[in-house]
C-alpha cells in the first residue's frame, strides 16, 4: 500500500504462534481495542527498532523502580559522570551495528528509537538548514530530567557540537544548535 505517509506498506504472510501465545496477543488486542494484526506488528517493530539494536552490546532490563532508586542516591557530579561515561557505550553500540557516529544517526537511529520504544522521553526534532531545535519530554520526574538532560549534553558534546540555548522547564528539555556542518549532522 504507497501513498500516504502515515501509510506502511505490507506484505501478507503467515506465522504459526502457539496457542498460549495466541491467546495473550488477543487478549492484550482486546484490552486496548485494536486488531490482533496491530499488536504483533508492534512488537515486531519493538524487537526489530529497538530491542535488536539494544541488545547488540551486553544490556539489561530492570525495573523504573530500581532504576530510580539508584538514581537518587547518586549526587549531582555523580550523575555526571555516569552520564558522561554512558557515551561509550552508545558509541559501541553505532560501531556494531556499522552505522556512523554522526549528528544526524544520532537524531533518528538512537533518540527516536529510544523515545518510541523505551519510556524514557518522547522525542522530536526540527532541522531548518544548520539549525536543530532537539525536544525531549518526561513525565518521569526531576532527578531523571536532570540525569537526562547531562545524558544528552554529554552526546552531543562527544559529536564536538556546541549547544547554542539549552532550557528545561519541569517535564521538557531543549537543545538549540546551529552552524552544524553537514559533515557533522550526516
Amino acid at each position: 500500500m504507497e501513498g500516504s505517509d502515515n501509510v506502511v506498506s505490507a506484505i501478507k504472510t503467515t506465522i504459526r504462534v502457539p496457542n498460549n501465545l495466541l491467546k495473550v496477543l488477543k487478549d492484550e488486542a482486546d484490552k486496548k481495542n485494536v486488531s490482533l494484526n496491530s499488536i504483533i506488528a508492534r512488537i515486531l517493530d519493538k524487537y526489530v527498532l529497538c530491542d535488536m539494536r539494544m541488545n547488540t552490546i551486553p544490556s539489561i532490563t530492570m525495573s523504573q523502580a530500581l532504576f530510580f532508586l539508584i538514581l537518587e542516591k547518586l549526587n549531582f557530579s555523580q550523575k555526571e559522570e555516569v552520564s558522561r561515561k554512558a557515551i561509550q557505550t552508545v558509541k559501541d553500540m553505532f560501531t556494531v551495528l556499522g552505522v556512523e557516529y554522526n549528528l544526524q544517526n544520532v537524531l533518528d537511529e538512537y533518540f527516536s528509537m529510544l523515545g518510541k520504544h523505551c519510556g524514557w522521553f518522547t522525542f522530536r526534532y526540527d532541522k531548518d538548514e544548520n539549525h536543530f531545535r532537539i525536544v525531549f519530554e518526561t513525565e518521569l520526574g526531576p532527578e531523571w530530567l536532570k540525569f537526562l538532560q547531562f545524558y544528552v549534553r554529554a552526546i552531543l558534546q562527544s559529536l564536538k557540537i556546541n549547544i547554542d540555548n539549552e532550557s528545561t522547564t519541569s517535564s521538557v528539555m531543549i537543545f538549540e544548535i546551529t552552524n552544524v556542518m553537514q559533515s557533522d549532522a550526516m
